[in-house]
């Protein structure tokens, strides 16, 4: 079997969603399936994975040139608008004469169920212009999954219906050594969008928290200088130290999950949720949202809160921090999750489905 993966991707910058492809393809050439990645430019996130995945680049407007005959399966990656790439990747894998594949991280019906800043649903025209071509829609969690199904209403009488957890970067997180002990730091890994949570900075202005440092990284944009002045300011006031970066990336990110006393999550929504589930495979600590797709593959290695409930937060990550790591059995679960080995034999079970 030989697949493709199709779509656009930043050259710079640090994407959840961009990374998860980039996972889910490295996952497929660990369980031995020929994989290339077909999109506009090579970006910096794929050094994390060494050089094996062939990604091939072109101009957004004509992947022609890239056509391979040769391949079974090709995986559309969406993005929020740009109709127009949308219709260039379809054709494209309508050209290479491949089975086609919708991978569909969220589905506006259900992001615009829970987030508190919607977004317009015209976004989603180039996710639903693949889905009526698509054999498969493969959502990335059983609840998206579920969302999906009530809202792609134009596929083919054929069309499957799907979900593939993704992995971790598992062979970098190996690498690193466990703690000796673990630090008085709270971390988040987030970006700044209004669903993310990445203010939620409320819940850690509470005396209990002295000593600890808060360590915010951006996988993309930037705190706004006043609003981070202020953060600084009130979180002082208990002892707290707050710090603000850009993103951890490769083993830098690992050792710092791996020494932190617990990941703080505070999201509105997520597709899946991929630094829960590298905390988790780290054996680290998770305080975060009481949202299902979190519970669906976290269950009881999580402490959770409703989100903007900051009593309640404050009471979860003091009982995560107290907790002092995750049980052997859920981080062994998590484990085989988050693995890339596991992953490839996953998704390449599903993808076969098609042939």
């Amino acid at each position: 079997m030989r697949v493709r993966f199709i779509g656009a991707m930043p050259e710079k910058g640090y994407s959840g969603g961009r990374l998860l492809v980039l996972t889910l393809a490295n996952a497929l050439l660990n369980a031995g399936i020929d994989t290339d990645f077909v999109t506009n430019v090579l970006p910096e996130m794929a050094d994390e994975f060494g050089d094996e995945l062939p990604i091939l680049t072109a101009a957004l407007d004509n992947f022609s040139p890239l056509c391979d005959r040769d391949v079974d399966v090709a995986i559309v990656v969406p993005g929020q608008g740009h109709f127009d790439h949308h219709g260039e990747f379809l054709r494209h894998a309508l050209e290479c004469g491949a089975k086609i594949v919708l991978l569909n991280f969220e589905s506006p019906n259900w992001f615009n169920a829970l987030s508190p800043q919607p977004r317009r649903e015209a976004l989603w025209d180039g996710w639903r212009l693949v889905s009526a071509y698509a054999d498969m829609v493969l959502s990335i969690s059983a609840e998206g999954d579920h969302w999906a199904r009530d809202y792609y209403k134009n596929v083919t009488p054929n069309c499957r219906f799907r979900h593939c957890y993704t992995a971790i970067n598992s062979d970098l997180a190996d690498a690193v050594p466990e703690p000796t002990a673990r630090e008085r730091r709270i971390l988040m890994l987030t970006r700044i969008d209004g669903h993310k949570g990445y203010g939620a900075l409320d819940p850690l202005l509470d005396e209990r928290f002295a000593g600890f440092e808060v360590l915010v990284c951006l996988g993309m944009g930037s705190m706004d200088p006043q609003q981070q002045a202020e953060w600084t300011s009130r979180l002082a006031e208990f002892g707290v130290q707050l710090n603000v970066r850009g993103p951890a990336i490769g083993l830098e990110k690992f050792a710092l999950i791996k020494s932190s006393a617990v990941l703080y999550f505070p999201t509105r929504f997520e597709g899946f949720g991929i630094p829960p589930l590298e905390a988790g495979y780290c054996g680290t600590p998770v305080a975060c949202s009481d949202l299902p797709v979190l519970r669906e593959f976290g269950g009881d290695a999580f402490h959770y809160a409703q989100p903007g409930d900051t009593h309640a937060m404050r009471a979860t990550l003091l009982t995560a921090i107290a907790s002092g790591g995750i049980a052997a059995a859920d981080r062994q679960r998590l484990r085989e999750i988050g693995s890339l080995q596991h992953c490839g034999v996953r998704l390449g079970g599903i993808l076969r489905e098609l042939l």
